[in-house]
This record gives structure tokens, sequence and C-alpha cells, in this order.
């Protein structure tokens, strides 16, 4: 007979696999998008660089709250980031060699700026299905209980992260933030500001989050909603940029509505993972 895995070494297989499945529900839509091939073989290696740093602040942040394993130390933490980051770049490369944009004779800057960037969301998903995938741990939902302002926010901006990446590389919020006129980008501000505010705390989705005790709705709006679509909106800014949207001759009004385009989308996955997280 077949001797059963020890329940720690099985554990860590299913974390694993778990992993690889979300990286690909996540990343498999950009790793067949050709904007993306090309921005990782053009943009200058130390923006990939500061690119890649972010992304990994963010996979600590989603594993402290979501992740492979029931984390007890700050070293756990780091291990298991460095294990998503190792999901990512494996099966980004294995994928892109798969699909023909890598290959032997393409130069090493060309290869690995491409898996390096296509990583990022595949690693993104495999931190985070490993903790929705499977079984939540006790101490993974104290976490997430008592994340306070700054834990809720932190998880915040790895939702803004993802939903943000997905979007950023097309030219489409560029071309949206051109077309917009001052009235349309405020009115479009203001739905994004509305949105945060609704998915989380009035529209009774599952995980919504009620208002505390003692603090007043509007106290709650103005702390919670307002602030963390301005997080989303610096994400917003902050992918322009990466992906060269946004730049030093790139006018006042262009740059903000821009931001005010992509930060739609940037706010909705802050606020999503406020209730998936």
């Amino acid at each position: 007979m077949t001797q059963a895995l020890p329940s720690p070494t099985r554990q860590t297989a299913l974390g694993l696999a778990r992993g690889t499945a979300g990286g690909l529900l996540l990343g498999l839509p950009v790793l067949m998008t050709m904007e993306m091939w090309q921005h990782g073989a053009a943009l200058p290696s130390w923006k990939l660089l500061l690119f890649y740093g972010v992304n990994f602040l963010v996979l600590l942040i989603l594993e402290y709250y979501s992740g492979f394993q029931d984390e007890e130390t700050a070293l756990d933490v780091v291990q298991d980031a460095v294990i998503a980051a190792g999901i990512g770049l494996m099966v980004a490369g294995a994928l892109l060699w798969t699909f023909g944009v890598v290959g032997p004779d393409m130069g090493a800057r060309e290869v690995v700026g491409k898996v390096v960037i296509e990583s990022i969301p595949v690693s993104i998903g495999a931190s985070v299905a490993a903790g929705q995938l499977g079984t939540r741990s006790p101490q993974g939902e104290r976490k997430r209980r008592e994340a306070g302002d700054w834990g809720t926010l932190a998880i915040a901006l790895g939702g803004a992260v993802v939903f943000g990446f997905n979007v950023a590389p097309t030219e489409e919020p560029m071309l949206i933030g051109l077309m917009m006129s001052d009235v349309q980008a405020l009115a479009l501000l203001l739905l994004a500001l509305v949105q945060t505010h609704a998915v989380v705390y009035a529209l009774d989705f599952r995980g919504s989050v009620p208002i505390p005790e003692g603090r007043s709705p509007l106290g709650v709006f103005f702390h919670s909603s307002v602030v963390t679509l301005a997080l989303s909106l610096l994400v917003a800014l902050f992918l322009l940029w990466v992906f060269g949207r946004i730049g030093a001759d790139t006018g006042l009004l262009p740059t903000v509505h821009m931001t005010v385009a992509l930060g739609l989308v940037t706010s909705l996955g802050a606020s999503a993972a406020k209730l998936l997280l």
C-alpha cells in the first residue's frame, strides 16, 4: 500500500497546488497579452526592479492575512512570500516558453524582463488562492478581524495592485483620461468614491463590514472610504508611471484624468480585497 503523506507535508503540497491554480486563474489573461510582453522587454531595469520590490511588499501583506500556512512568525510570512514569488516566476517562465514568447534565441535581458513582469500577477494570485481556495486557519481569521485601520489599508493596497495591474498596461485608461472632460472626470471620481463605500459597508455582500459601534456613518465614510480611495488613486498613479503612460512631460490635467480613470479599477480592487481577505 502507498503510505499516506504526513499531514504537514500534505498541507504544504496542497498549498503549493492551490497557489499554482490561483496564479493561473489571475495571471493567465495577462500572460497571453502582447502589451505585457512588450512592457517586459522595454521597461528600464531599475523600474522593473522597483515594481518587483513593490510586488514583494504586497505579497508580504497578503501572506500575513491569507497565506499558505498558519504563519506564527515574521520569518514564516517572508518564507511564504518567497514561495509565492517563486511560483510566479516558475509558472510565468514555463508558460511563456510554451507560448513561444521567450526562447534561447532572445537576449537574456528580454527573457528576464518578460518573465519577471508576467510573474507579478501570477504570484499575487498564488498568494490569494492559497488562503481563499483552502481552509482558513483560526489564526488567519483572527488576524483579519484584528487588522485595524492600518491593516485594512494594507489589505486594500494589495487589492488595488491586483486589479490595477490587469488594466494599467493597456492603452485604454490613457485614452479614457484624454477623452474625458473635467466634469466627466469629477463624475467618475465621485462614482469611485460611492463604489468604495457601498461595496464594503452598504450593499450587504458576504464579508461586508458593519459600521463600528460608537462611530457615525459619516465618520466611517471619511475615515475609511475616502482614505481607501486616496490610496487607490496613488496606486493608479504609480502603475501609470511604471508603464510609461505618464511622465514629467505629461500635463497636470491629463495626469489627473488618467489617474481617475484607472482609479475606478483600483478602488474596486481595494474594496473587493476588504471583503475577500
